[in-house]
């Protein structure tokens, strides 16, 4: 038996004790379209008790250090980020237009508190910025997170008090290499926050900026003054 297959009897067994029946189509991306170490269900409806039964799974099994739920209609009271913090193994994970808003933001700023090992983390496409109390947890955590390399919170409805809060984030964090803010509503001021925030920054190195109503000659004061990132 295959450490995949072994992993899929996990699943079904814990549904079954949390008596939940977990879609054939569900079963056969486990089966068909999961990797030695991605776990990708992408694209998938996934039932609170469906993610109770794959979080309990996950926690016995260290196989996969990233995993995909894009586009999984996830509620946004969060659970499944909460039964996601004892996964101390993963290392990317990519939860990307799930409509995330509000407490759900709130327990990822719990998951980097409490896994120090993921680097790459992708919440593009969501809602992060649209309860600003929330985003500015997820902000307390980053300004202690020593491991959290890629962030991804492109088109997050971020606006410029959320830029001011990034820009609190880089006077404590030394480990944050790419950053994507694309398509949010920083505008001006928030531009001018981050061109501030980057001359005390010196571990940044990729910005992705575009569609943010910034103007040019900020874009420009951004790259010149701080000749080592790359803006997008």
């Amino acid at each position: 038996m295959t450490a995949l297959e072994s992993f899929r009897q996990s699943f079904e067994r814990y549904c079954k004790e949390f008596n939940v029946q977990p879609s054939e189509s569900l079963l056969n991306k486990i089966h068909k379209f999961c990797g030695r170490y991605t776990l990708d269900l992408s694209s998938s409806y996934l039932q609170s008790k469906v993610i109770d039964a794959l979080s309990k799974a996950l926690k016995y099994d260290a196989l996969f250090t990233e995993i995909k739920l894009n586009n999984c209609q996830l509620n946004e009271e969060g659970s499944y980020i909460y039964a996601m913090l004892q996964l101390n193994v993963i290392f990317v994970f990519i939860l990307q237009n799930n409509s995330m808003r509000g407490i759900s933001v709130s327990y990822i700023a719990e998951l980097l508190r409490a896994n120090t090992f993921i680097y790459s983390l992708h919440l593009d496409s969501n809602n992060i910025g649209l309860l600003e109390s929330n985003f500015n947890d997820l902000c307390q955590s980053l300004k202690v997170n020593r491991s959290l390399q890629i962030l991804g919170l492109s088109n997050n409805q971020l606006n410029s008090n959320c830029s001011k809060y990034l820009s609190d984030v880089f006077k404590y964090n030394n480990a944050l290499q790419s950053l994507d803010l694309r398509w949010n509503k920083l505008g001006l001021i928030g531009g001018r926050q981050l061109s501030s925030m980057l001359d005390n920054n010196q571990v940044l190195q990729n910005l992705r900026l575009d569609g943010n109503d910034i103007t040019i000659d900020t874009l420009q004061t951004i790259g010149l003054y701080n000749y080592r990132i790359y803006i997008f």
